[in-house]
């Protein structure tokens, strides 16, 4: 379950009520906060109760003082009478444009018990800080600006069966056009396909597109690994430009059996490319106590290139210190990485260890000359993500995503500055 702790709860209002469900109480967890000048998502645990004499579905909305209503949020199966549920209700607290800042914004939560009618409210206050956002990590592993990494389940979670997988895209400024498409590809702990979409374009710049996912049949929650974008997976071509359509997302959320499973933030979370068509979305976090004999690193190349002849060397460490791997050479046969390229290449360890106890990556790169004009070779690394379970024969999705380090670039390496140090904090 969510860990909330500790919980900031305030009730303003409760709204009496003949309908046969009830709010009970809905909790706000102390993080994410909101801050003056910025948009954040809140993840509210509503608990609701069906006092009527029949099972029901319900449908939560909510609504900040001065927003417009949230999309609406249904639970996942029917709650029986006289059993209550608790539901997750994403709620976003947009402040970007209110000066001064409010010390705290009132959020109504509905519990609809069809499409129109009300049948209980609730109203808690969330507090607004006024503590400034900490400066920008250049090595940001697991949590890019309001991040959610993937929420272990609780024992009694595992086994329950869900329809559909439903998806909240925020695209960034750049739009998917109605000519092309993206591929979403649902997939277990082993890499198989438990479900694959194929979505139409136009997505514009700056929207929020849901989508649902639904199965052929239901399956366990546990065994929602991962999600895996594919852009223009037929190789939609631009009409007049003659390229691959560029868009961005700037965040994703995911949400299954009535809770929010993981969510991801970037400036942008994704750019993609015909070179980069490929972005994971980690749904479940792993067993940190599994071990691992061989680790992947996926590697984008950002706008400067590896020049023909410099080498990339990369060696694994525990928490402890103590090297896990050999120092390995990372491009062979002497070919470079070009510019706005993406490779994922083997980093074998010395015995298997547990996930838990990988403590850092440490990426090196040693400039070659090619002729007795050329300058010192410089590289721009963009992104870099860890991968488990690294089998080179198979796609991209069947990978877990042990961490990921990116930003514009993740590092320069240039002078005397060839050395990136990844710390799993």
């Amino acid at each position: 379950m969510l860990r909330l702790s500790p919980l900031v709860l305030l009730t303003l209002a409760v709204t009496a009520s003949a309908q046969p469900l009830e709010i009970r109480e809905v909790l706000v967890p102390e993080t994410p906060q909101p801050r003056g000048g910025e948009a954040v998502t809140i993840p509210l645990q509503v608990q609701i109760e069906n006092t009527g004499r029949v099972d029901r579905f319900v449908i939560l909305t909510a609504q900040p003082d001065g927003a417009t209503e949230s999309d609406r949020v249904r639970s996942p199966d029917r709650i029986a009478s006289g059993r209550s549920a608790t539901l997750i209700l994403p709620v976003m607290i947009d402040l970007r444009t209110v000066t001064p800042a409010p010390s705290s914004v009132p959020v109504t939560v509905r519990a609809y018990s069809n499409a129109t009618r009300v049948a209980d409210e609730m109203t808690v206050e969330i507090a607004v800080t006024d503590t400034p956002a900490p400066p920008r990590d250049v090595i940001a592993i697991n949590v890019v600006n309001l991040s959610i990494p993937p929420i272990q389940l609780d024992p009694a979670e595992s086994d329950l069966m869900v329809p559909e997988l439903e998806l909240r895209v925020y695209m960034g400024d750049d739009d998917l056009r109605s000519r092309n498409s993206v591929e979403l590809s649902v997939l277990d702990a082993d890499g198989r396909t438990i479900h694959r979409d194929d979505r139409a374009g136009a997505w514009a710049g700056g929207s929020l597109q849901t989508v649902t996912l639904r199965f052929s049949s239901p399956v366990p929650l546990s065994s929602l690994h991962r999600l895996v974008f594919e852009a223009d997976p037929n190789g939609t071509w631009g009409i007049a430009t003659n390229q691959y359509d560029n868009w961005t997302i700037d965040r994703v959320e995911a949400f299954a059996g009535g809770r929010m499973l993981v969510r991801e933030d970037g400036t942008p979370w994704h750019r993609f490319t015909n070179k980069h068509r490929f972005r994971a979305l980690q749904l479940h976090p792993g067993d940190p106590a599994a071990p691992v004999s061989e680790l992947g690193l996926s590697i984008y190349t950002a706008d400067d290139d590896v020049r023909g002849g410099s080498r990339v060397f990369a060696q694994a460490f525990g928490r402890n210190g103590r090297a896990l791997s050999y120092r390995i050479l990372l491009t062979t046969g002497g070919a470079g990485w070009e510019e706005e390229s993406h490779r994922v290449v083997p980093l074998p360890l010395r015995a298997a260890v547990p996930t838990r106890d990988i403590g850092r990556i440490v990426i090196e790169h040693e400039s070659v000359r090619s002729g007795p004009f050329d300058g010192d070779d410089n590289w721009d690394l963009g992104m870099v993500e860890v991968l488990s379970a690294f089998t080179p024969g198979l796609r991209d999705g069947a990978w877990s995503v042990l961490h990921t380090a990116q930003d514009t670039p993740l590092h320069r390496f240039e002078g005397d500055d060839r050395r990136l140090e990844i710390r799993f904090d």
